[in-house]
C-alpha cells in the first residue's frame, strides 16, 4: 500500500525545517555581529590605551614646563634680537675684562642671513696670558651669548710673558 504524503500532513515538519534554518541564519548573524562588536572594542581597547600613554606623556611635560620655559629663556638669550654694533663692542669689552684680558680691535665682518638667524663674523685682537685666554675661551663656550670660535692664533711677545691673540668668531643674534 502506497502512502500518499500531502501537503498538510508534511506541513509542520516544514515549518521546523523553516524554523531551523531561521534560527541558524539568525545565530550566524549573531556570531558576525558578535565578532564585529569584539573587534571594535579591540580597537577601543588599543585606542585607549594610546590615550592614556598620551596623557602620561602630556602630563609629563606638564611637569617639566617651568624648565623648558626657563631653557627657551636661556636660548633665547644666547641668541637675542638684533643687537647693534655698539652692543656687541660692550659684551666683548666685559668678557674680555672679567677674564683678565685686554681687548685691542674688533673687526666686523659681512653679515651672514639664514632663515632663522644672522651671523656676524668678528675678528678680535686680544693681548693677556694663556690661563686668560682659557678663562675667556670658557666664558665664551659657557656665557650667557652664543659664539662660535672658528680660528685662534696665538703669537708670543718677546718682551714679556703676555700673547697676542687674534680670534676668528661668530656671534648670532634671532630674525
Amino acid at each position: 500500500m502506497k502512502q500518499k504524503f500531502t501537503m498538510r500532513q508534511n506541513f509542520p515538519f516544514f515549518i521546523l525545517i523553516i524554523m531551523l534554518l531561521l534560527f541558524l541564519l539568525l545565530s550566524l548573524y549573531r556570531l558576525n555581529y558578535l565578532n564585529t562588536l569584539r573587534e571594535d572594542l579591540q580597537l577601543q581597547e588599543q585606542a585607549l590605551a594610546e590615550e592614556q600613554e598620551y596623557l602620561l606623556l602630556l602630563r609629563k611635560l606638564e611637569k617639566e614646563g617651568p624648565h623648558f620655559t626657563e631653557r627657551l629663556e636661556l636660548f633665547e638669550n644666547l641668541i637675542p634680537e638684533e643687537t647693534t654694533r655698539y652692543q656687541l663692542m660692550q659684551h666683548l669689552q666685559k668678557i674680555a675684562t672679567l677674564n683678565g684680558i685686554r681687548l685691542l680691535q674688533v673687526s666686523f665682518n659681512d653679515e651672514k642671513p639664514t632663515d632663522a638667524y644672522v651671523e656676524i663674523p668678528l675678528e678680535l685682537s686680544l693681548e693677556g696670558s694663556f690661563q686668560a685666554l682659557l678663562k675667556l675661551l670658557r666664558t665664551m663656550r659657557e656665557g650667557e651669548r652664543a659664539f662660535r670660535v672658528d680660528n685662534i692664533e696665538i703669537y708670543t711677545m718677546q718682551e714679556n710673558t703676555m700673547l697676542s691673540i687674534v680670534i676668528k668668531v661668530s656671534m648670532f643674534f634671532s630674525r
